[in-house]
């Protein structure tokens, strides 16, 4: 080959080559557009930022989750307690840096069945209290301060009823510092303790107008306003049924069902209930097919408007589904899918 057909193939390597790296490291234009009322951002795979705005991120700390001080910006102090296959109550810790959390370490000495329940409520910005069955179906509580080093209890509580080990408690804060705890005993009677500065002791267990459910049921309970307390449980004939109290409508009222046709749930399964706004509630049961059911309530409850579906997926019969409440009023629903 001449030497000026050579010289030509590489002239043309180069010319492609040259066009290849341009085309692959050429910055595309962020572009912001509005599309029914709604602004929308494209961000290119290389994005050239727009005139004025730094190539570079520059990032400044604003907020910290779990550092004590300025009480305007302290959220919380995370901590997670459970109970692991040896029936240790243990807890974990967020560290410093804010990203991570200490390993499991046993709380106290406590104890329950393996993998039962600890239930936690903060009554008070930073405290948590914390509640058990322990290994002698008794009541225990413990719980911690902002800022403080170590845990306190675990101190009994009254012992008047009895439950079966891992049973689930719940808790609510209808008020700063007062504490009202819920569940089912040995005997599948509902009933509630609780505490308030100034009491010598807890006070319970009290029946809830003599409700049923399995022993050890779920007994759900939701404060959907100040000093206003609404519990939910699947009875003995399969209905969800309601109960409230406050202090003007004490004692506890009446059991009334929310019952729907041809719709029927596990006793004693987990009934989900949260408030995401004040004077509404939202709950939720998964039934003995594995379907999710929901309703909304407003208060006060006049009427009854039945149980929706969500969605056609499934989780295992009688399983679990969580509500959590946003802060913006919104209700998310979370399970665990057939597909997991």
């Amino acid at each position: 080959m001449k030497k000026s057909g050579v010289w030509g193939l590489l002239l043309i390597g180069l010319i492609l080559t040259f066009f290849f790296v341009s085309a692959c490291s050429r910055e595309e234009k962020i572009e912001i557009k509005k599309e029914d009322g709604v602004t929308v951002v494209y961000n290119p795979k290389k994005p050239a930022p727009p005139r004025g705005v730094p190539s570079t991120l520059s990032l400044k700390e604003e907020l910290v989750l779990g550092k004590m001080g300025n009480e305007e910006t302290m959220l919380l102090d995370p901590r997670a307690v459970d109970v692991d296959q040896n029936g240790n109550i243990v807890a974990a810790e967020q560290q410093p840096d804010g990203m991570s959390f200490s390993g499991w370490l046993p709380l106290l000495g406590g104890a329950s069945l393996p993998g039962g329940y600890v239930t936690g409520v903060s009554r008070n910005a930073g405290m948590l209290d914390i509640f058990v069955v322990g290994t002698d179906g008794f009541p225990y509580t413990a719980g911690r301060a902002a800022g403080q080093a170590n845990w306190g209890g675990w101190w009994a509580m009254p012992k008047n009823s009895q439950f079966p080990q891992g049973a689930p408690f719940t808790a609510v804060s209808r008020s700063t510092d007062k504490l009202d705890v819920f569940g089912a005993d040995m005997g599948g009677n509902i009933v509630t303790a609780a505490w308030a500065p100034g009491a010598p002791s807890w006070g319970g267990w009290w029946p809830i107008s003599n409700g049923k459910t399995s022993a050890g049921g779920y007994v759900a309970s939701v404060c959907a306003d100040t000093d206003v307390i609404d519990v939910f449980v699947v009875g003995t004939d399969g209905n969800i049924y309601r109960s409230s109290w406050s202090p003007a409508t004490h004692p506890w009222s009446a059991w009334v069902s929310l019952a729907a046709a041809g719709l029927r749930f596990s006793v004693g399964n987990r009934v989900s209930a949260v408030s995401p706004v004040k004077g509404k509630i939202d709950i939720a049961c998964v039934d003995e097919a594995g379907r999710v059911f929901v309703t909304s309530l407003e208060l006060p409850l006049r009427t009854f408007g039945g149980f929706t579906q969500i969605g056609t997926r499934t989780t295992i019969p009688n399983g679990m589904v969580s509500l959590f409440a946003r802060k913006n009023g919104e209700t998310q629903a979370y399970m665990i899918g057939r597909d997991r």
